[in-house]
């Protein structure tokens, strides 16, 4: 046998046994025993569209005709004011002087104390007394002085300075001072003038004045004041109008 004819027979011998030897690559056609069974997954269909139908609104209750009505009662503007002043009588004992009303209070009852000081808080005092001064048969106009019970509110009791205050009656605890140099002339009396306007104090938070102690000429409506004919009046607010409480006539 020749030297190419041995080649020949080597190679097909080769050729025919690596066909019939069986392959080591895995054959994804069989599976191996020793794993789990595995359950074919299944492709679900999505949900379908749920399509909401629109919703009514929820009904507005509607007022009961036959329940009550809250009626709402307006702050009564109080019925006299009067300037007064912080008092000392000794290193521990303070008090307000001063009080001068046209109408007699009644003892027992209570005042409330504006002070015109940015950081002292209004009080609430009770009058233990009431004294009577002027004598009309003299032509000097009869009036009345309160005597109010002791301070005893630390922050006025430890106050050194001179302290003047308002004093409101009957006691109005949502009382408040407002700037008689701010007052609109809408927001007075007809016969008031702005610069007349001596004391104003608001009750409800609005900002207007609810009542005023004001000087008025008795001789000139155009003037706020005329020497010995000037006169003093205290107005409160009625509604939408105005009530003249009291008027203080000039002396003669």
């Amino acid at each position: 046998m020749s030297r190419l004819t041995q080649v020949g027979a080597f190679v097909l011998l080769t050729a025919c046994r690596s066909a019939a030897a069986p392959s080591s690559a895995p054959n994804p056609a069989v599976r191996d025993p020793t794993l789990p069974p595995q359950t074919p997954s299944a492709v679900e269909p999505p949900a379908p569209t749920v399509e909401l139908e629109p919703t009514a609104p929820a009904p507005t209750a509607e007022p009961d005709p036959a329940a009550p009505e809250i009626e709402t009662t307006p702050i009564a503007a109080p019925t006299m004011l009067s300037a007064a002043a912080l008092w000392r009588e000794s290193k521990s004992r303070v008090e307000i002087s001063g009080i001068a009303f046209g109408l007699r209070p009644t003892a027992g009852e209570a005042v409330t104390v504006l002070p015109r000081h940015p950081t002292l808080p209004a009080l609430e005092l009770s009058i233990t007394k009431v004294k009577t001064h002027g004598n009309p048969r003299d032509d000097i106009p009869r009036w009345w002085e309160p005597v109010l019970e002791e301070v005893t509110e630390p922050a006025w009791v430890d106050v050194r300075a001179a302290v003047d205050v308002v004093v409101v009656y009957p006691a109005t605890p949502s009382a408040t001072l407002l700037d008689p140099t701010r007052i609109l002339p809408d927001d007075l009396p007809p016969s008031v003038l702005p610069k007349g306007v001596e004391i104003a104090v608001d009750v409800d938070g609005d900002g207007r004045p609810d009542a005023i102690e004001a000087s008025v000429c008795s001789e000139n409506p155009r003037r706020a004041r005329c020497f010995e004919a000037t006169a003093w009046e205290i107005h409160r607010r009625e509604g939408d109008g105005w009530q003249l409480v009291h008027r203080f006539e000039p002396a003669t």
